[in-house]
C-alpha cells in the first residue's frame, strides 16, 4: 500500500482537472471532423466542375388525352342543352313508386274474408288514377233558335208583318252539391243513386253529384221586332234567382230580311253569354232562318272508364263535368278542366291529396283534333253565309237581374 501512495499522489492532480481534459478532447474531435467534412465537400465541388457531359431526358412521350367528348359537351351546353330527364325506368329516385291498397274477397270455410294487399302501380299494371281513361268527350251546347209567325192582329208589325221570338236551350248551367245538400239528399236514398252512378264500388266512387236545375228546359223571349240598335235581352230561365254570371245568356235582335214567306226570312242577331273566368262573350251578326238553331260550344263533358285486373267489369261515368270528384283507391281527385281532346284531374288537397295534376288524353284522338258541330250554310243578304263569327266585344256589365235570397 505504501508503494501505491506516490502513484495516487500524481493522479490526484489529473483527477482535479478531469472535466477540462474531457472538454479538450471533444473540441479536438469536433475540429477534426469539421475539417474532414470541409475537405470532402470541396472535393465533390471539384468533381462537379469537371463534369462536361450534357444530361438528356429518356423514355417515350405519352399521347395527349382525347377531349372530343368534352368538347362536344361544351358545344351542346352552349348551343341548345337538352332538358333534364329525371324519370328513369330502372330506378325510383325522382319518381317514387306508388303502391295501392287492393281489397280482395275470398271464401274461407263458407265465409267471405276480405284481404288487403299492397300492389305497385306501373305502366304494365296500372292502378288508381293510372287506370282511369277517357273514352269520349262531348260538347256542351247552347242553341238559340229564331221562331217566326205571321201577325194575325189588325195592327201591322214591320215590313214583313211577322212576330219574332227566340228560343234558347242551354246545357251549360250545372253545379255540384254542397256538403250540407249532399248529406240531406243522402238520407233515405241508396248510395248508388245519390252518387250519380249505379256502378260505384269500394274502390272507386263519385260524390257531391252534379245538379242541372234547368236540364231539358227551354227559355223563350217575348215577341220582338228588329232594331238596328237593339237592347240586350236576357234569354235564360233564372231571371229571379241568384246564379253565376257564366250561366247568363242574352241576345240583340238587329235585323230581318224582307220576304213574303216565313221560310225565306233571314234574321240577324248577336248572341251574348257568360264565361267561367268572368266577363261575357259576344258572337256578332249570327244569321239563321226560322226554326234553324245556332249552336255555340260552352264547354265539354267527358266519358270516363276505370278498369284494372281487380275489377270484374269496367266502371264508367258518362257526362262528367269540371268539378266532379272521384274517390279512386281511397284517393280523391277533382276534374280540373276538360278540353276537346284532354281531361285534367288534380289530387284534391281539400281531401288529403298532394295537388299533383294528371293529364288524360282522349283515346284515339290526337291533340288539336276537336270535332265541332256543323252549321248548315245559309245565304245572307250582301253575300256570304251564316258561318260562325269570331268577332267579340269587350266584357259587359252583368245583366240587370234583381238579387234574391238563397244559394246559387
Amino acid at each position: 500500500m505504501e508503494k501505491l501512495q506516490p502513484i495516487l499522489g500524481k493522479l490526484k492532480g489529473a483527477l482535479d482537472h478531469l472535466e477540462k481534459i474531457i472538454l479538450g478532447i471533444v473540441l479536438v474531435a469536433v475540429a477534426v471532423i469539421s475539417v474532414k467534412m470541409l475537405l470532402g465537400a470541396k472535393g465533390e465541388l471539384i468533381d462537379v466542375s469537371k463534369a462536361t457531359e450534357i444530361t438528356t431526358l429518356g423514355g417515350t412521350l405519352s399521347k395527349p388525352n382525347d377531349i372530343s367528348s368534352l368538347s362536344n359537351l361544351v358545344r351542346v351546353s352552349s348551343d341548345d342543352p337538352p332538358n333534364i330527364d329525371l324519370v328513369g325506368d330502372n330506378h325510383s329516385v325522382f319518381n317514387a313508386a306508388k303502391w295501392n291498397k287492393i281489397v280482395t274477397n275470398s271464401i274461407v270455410n263458407g265465409r267471405t274474408v276480405s284481404v288487403t294487399n299492397l300492389v305497385r302501380d306501373s305502366v304494365t299494371r296500372p292502378l288508381g288514377i293510372s287506370a282511369l281513361r277517357v273514352e269520349g268527350i262531348k260538347e256542351i251546347i247552347l242553341k238559340i233558335t229564331p221562331k217566326i209567325q205571321f201577325n194575325r192582329s189588325p195592327a201591322r208589325l214591320g215590313d214583313n208583318n211577322m212576330r219574332y221570338t227566340f228560343e234558347a236551350e242551354d246545357e251549360y248551367p250545372s253545379r255540384h252539391m254542397s256538403v250540407p245538400e249532399f248529406m240531406a239528399f243522402k238520407r233515405g236514398v241508396r248510395h248508388s243513386y245519390y252518387a250519380g252512378r249505379a256502378v260505384d264500388t269500394f274502390r272507386i266512387r263519385s260524390f257531391l253529384p252534379q245538379i242541372r236545375p234547368f236540364g231539358g228546359k227551354k227559355a223563350l223571349s217575348p215577341s220582338l221586332q228588329p232594331q238596328a240598335k237593339s237592347d240586350q235581352h236576357p234569354l235564360h230561365l233564372f231571371k229571379n234567382l241568384r246564379h253565376p254570371s257564366s250561366w247568363e245568356v242574352g241576345f240583340r235582335f238587329t235585323g230581318a230580311s224582307f220576304a213574303t214567306r216565313i221560310e225565306d226570312v233571314i234574321v240577324t242577331f248577336d248572341i251574348i253569354y257568360g264565361l267561367p273566368s268572368g266577363g261575357y262573350m259576344t258572337n256578332l251578326n249570327q244569321n239563321a232562318k226560322a226554326d234553324q238553331p245556332i249552336p255555340i260550344t260552352r264547354g265539354y263533358t267527358a266519358d270516363l272508364v276505370f278498369k284494372t285486373e281487380f275489377t270484374p267489369r269496367p266502371i264508367r261515368w258518362e257526362g262528367a263535368r269540371v268539378g266532379l270528384r272521384l274517390s279512386i283507391d281511397q284517393e280523391v281527385f277533382r276534374v280540373l278542366s276538360i278540353t276537346a281532346d284532354m281531361v285534367q284531374l288534380v289530387s284534391d288537397r281539400g281531401f288529403g291529396g298532394n295537388g299533383q295534376i294528371f293529364d288524360k288524353q282522349l283515346q284515339g284522338v290526337g291533340p288539336g283534333q276537336p270535332v265541332k258541330p256543323g252549321i248548315p250554310a245559309i245565304p245572307v243578304p250582301g253575300g256570304g253565309t251564316n258561318a260562325p263569327s269570331t268577332n267579340t266585344l269587350p266584357a259587359r256589365p252583368a245583366m240587370a237581374i234583381p238579387p234574391t235570397a238563397g244559394g246559387q
